[in-house]
Protein backbone atom coordinates (compact mmCIF):
# COMPACT_ATOMS: atom_id res chain seq x y z
CA UNK A 1 0.00 0.00 0.00
CA UNK A 2 1.04 3.41 -0.79
CA UNK A 3 1.49 5.51 2.01
CA UNK A 4 0.64 9.15 2.21
CA UNK A 5 1.40 12.21 4.71
CA UNK A 6 -0.63 12.36 8.35
CA UNK A 7 -1.55 16.14 6.73
CA UNK A 8 -2.93 14.57 3.14
CA UNK A 9 -4.74 11.74 4.77
CA UNK A 10 -6.31 14.08 7.27
CA UNK A 11 -7.67 16.44 4.06
CA UNK A 12 -8.73 13.46 2.34
CA UNK A 13 -10.70 12.39 5.35
CA UNK A 14 -12.45 15.97 5.92
CA UNK A 15 -13.37 15.53 1.79
CA UNK A 16 -14.88 12.05 2.06
CA UNK A 17 -16.63 12.33 5.72
CA UNK A 18 -17.18 16.54 5.91
CA UNK A 19 -18.47 17.59 9.09
CA UNK A 20 -21.94 19.04 8.02
CA UNK A 21 -23.33 21.60 10.90
CA UNK A 22 -27.09 23.66 10.83
CA UNK A 23 -27.16 27.07 10.03
CA UNK A 24 -30.54 28.77 9.94
CA UNK A 25 -32.19 26.11 9.46
CA UNK A 26 -29.75 25.01 6.69
CA UNK A 27 -27.67 21.90 6.85
CA UNK A 28 -24.12 23.02 5.31
CA UNK A 29 -20.44 21.68 5.04
CA UNK A 30 -18.75 23.37 7.79
CA UNK A 31 -16.37 25.19 5.05
CA UNK A 32 -19.29 26.80 3.64
CA UNK A 33 -21.13 28.13 6.53
CA UNK A 34 -19.05 31.64 5.73
CA UNK A 35 -20.11 31.77 2.42
CA UNK A 36 -23.54 31.03 3.71
CA UNK A 37 -23.69 34.07 6.10
CA UNK A 38 -22.70 36.70 3.65
CA UNK A 39 -24.68 35.64 0.24
CA UNK A 40 -27.95 33.62 0.72
CA UNK A 41 -30.01 35.69 -1.67
CA UNK A 42 -33.16 36.89 -0.37
CA UNK A 43 -35.88 34.57 -3.23
CA UNK A 44 -34.07 31.44 -2.33
CA UNK A 45 -35.36 28.65 -0.42
CA UNK A 46 -33.56 26.59 1.52
CA UNK A 47 -33.29 23.66 -0.34
CA UNK A 48 -31.80 26.33 -3.56
CA UNK A 49 -29.24 27.58 -0.98
CA UNK A 50 -28.20 24.03 0.12
CA UNK A 51 -27.96 22.68 -3.42
CA UNK A 52 -26.26 25.64 -4.28
CA UNK A 53 -23.74 26.30 -1.46
CA UNK A 54 -22.82 22.45 -0.64
CA UNK A 55 -21.33 21.48 -4.39
CA UNK A 56 -17.96 20.19 -5.15
CA UNK A 57 -16.40 19.83 -8.61
CA UNK A 58 -14.29 16.70 -8.02
CA UNK A 59 -11.62 17.67 -10.69
CA UNK A 60 -11.26 20.77 -8.38
CA UNK A 61 -10.05 18.60 -5.40
CA UNK A 62 -8.13 15.93 -7.31
CA UNK A 63 -5.69 16.11 -9.95
CA UNK A 64 -6.79 15.20 -13.26
CA UNK A 65 -4.56 16.89 -15.40
CA UNK A 66 -5.20 15.00 -18.22
CA UNK A 67 -8.91 15.67 -17.69
CA UNK A 68 -9.10 19.05 -18.62
CA UNK A 69 -8.71 19.21 -22.66
CA UNK A 70 -8.56 23.33 -22.89
CA UNK A 71 -9.73 26.63 -21.96
CA UNK A 72 -12.16 28.42 -24.39
CA UNK A 73 -10.43 30.40 -26.70
CA UNK A 74 -10.12 33.36 -24.35
CA UNK A 75 -13.24 32.54 -21.74
CA UNK A 76 -13.50 30.86 -19.15
CA UNK A 77 -15.19 27.69 -19.17
CA UNK A 78 -12.77 24.68 -19.08
CA UNK A 79 -13.51 21.76 -21.73
CA UNK A 80 -12.95 18.16 -20.15
CA UNK A 81 -11.78 15.41 -21.99
CA UNK A 82 -14.10 12.66 -21.45
CA UNK A 83 -12.90 9.57 -22.36
CA UNK A 84 -9.66 10.43 -20.95
CA UNK A 85 -8.62 7.83 -18.13
CA UNK A 86 -8.10 10.96 -15.50
CA UNK A 87 -11.98 12.06 -16.33
CA UNK A 88 -13.19 8.48 -15.84
CA UNK A 89 -11.64 8.26 -12.62
CA UNK A 90 -12.80 11.61 -11.31
CA UNK A 91 -16.11 10.51 -12.53
CA UNK A 92 -15.48 7.08 -10.12
CA UNK A 93 -14.25 9.08 -7.10
CA UNK A 94 -17.44 11.60 -7.68
CA UNK A 95 -20.02 8.70 -7.54
CA UNK A 96 -17.90 7.04 -4.02
CA UNK A 97 -18.05 10.87 -2.59
CA UNK A 98 -21.84 10.66 -3.06
CA UNK A 99 -22.14 7.35 -1.35
CA UNK A 100 -19.96 8.46 1.75
CA UNK A 101 -21.97 11.97 2.01
CA UNK A 102 -25.07 9.86 1.62
CA UNK A 103 -24.46 8.07 4.50
CA UNK A 104 -22.96 10.46 6.43
CA UNK A 105 -25.82 12.70 6.11
CA UNK A 106 -27.85 9.56 7.34
CA UNK A 107 -25.85 9.00 10.84
CA UNK A 108 -25.66 13.09 11.75
CA UNK A 109 -29.07 13.80 11.06
CA UNK A 110 -31.25 10.86 11.09
CA UNK A 111 -34.53 12.46 11.45
CA UNK A 112 -34.10 14.33 8.16
CA UNK A 113 -34.33 12.87 4.68
CA UNK A 114 -31.46 14.28 2.38
CA UNK A 115 -31.01 13.36 -1.42
CA UNK A 116 -27.60 13.31 -2.44
CA UNK A 117 -26.35 14.04 -6.50
CA UNK A 118 -23.84 13.01 -8.13
CA UNK A 119 -23.72 14.51 -11.65
CA UNK A 120 -21.62 14.79 -14.84
CA UNK A 121 -22.99 17.20 -16.82
CA UNK A 122 -19.43 19.24 -17.76
CA UNK A 123 -17.49 18.17 -14.81
CA UNK A 124 -17.91 15.51 -12.11
CA UNK A 125 -20.72 17.12 -9.29
CA UNK A 126 -21.61 16.14 -5.90
CA UNK A 127 -24.23 17.82 -3.86
CA UNK A 128 -26.67 17.40 -1.77
CA UNK A 129 -30.18 18.98 0.04
CA UNK A 130 -32.14 18.43 3.31
CA UNK A 131 -35.88 17.59 1.62
CA UNK A 132 -38.42 20.32 3.17
CA UNK A 133 -41.88 19.61 2.33
CA UNK A 134 -43.38 22.59 -0.12
CA UNK A 135 -40.00 23.02 -2.02
CA UNK A 136 -39.11 21.49 -4.87
CA UNK A 137 -35.95 18.92 -5.43
CA UNK A 138 -33.05 20.38 -6.57
CA UNK A 139 -32.91 17.92 -9.56
CA UNK A 140 -36.06 15.96 -11.08
CA UNK A 141 -35.34 12.33 -12.35
CA UNK A 142 -37.87 12.24 -14.83
CA UNK A 143 -36.72 15.20 -16.23
CA UNK A 144 -33.19 13.79 -16.38
CA UNK A 145 -34.11 9.94 -17.20
CA UNK A 146 -31.47 9.62 -19.91
CA UNK A 147 -28.64 10.30 -17.63
CA UNK A 148 -29.82 8.39 -14.82
CA UNK A 149 -30.24 5.43 -16.84
CA UNK A 150 -26.39 5.84 -18.26
CA UNK A 151 -25.44 6.27 -14.78
CA UNK A 152 -24.59 10.01 -15.11
CA UNK A 153 -26.75 11.33 -13.15
CA UNK A 154 -26.83 9.52 -9.73
CA UNK A 155 -29.32 10.12 -7.04
CA UNK A 156 -29.45 8.75 -3.01
CA UNK A 157 -32.48 9.76 -1.09
CA UNK A 158 -31.76 9.08 2.50
CA UNK A 159 -36.05 9.15 2.65
CA UNK A 160 -36.34 6.23 -0.09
Amino acid sequence: MRKISVKAALGLVEILWPEFIEVGGAILLRGTVSSYQHSWPANMDLTGLEASENHTHIVDIVAAPGALRSRASGGKEDFYNRQHPDFLTACEFGKKLAEMWFAKLRQDFPKYRFRVYYTEEDNPIVRFHRVREGEPFWLDEAANAEDVAIGKVIVHDTGA
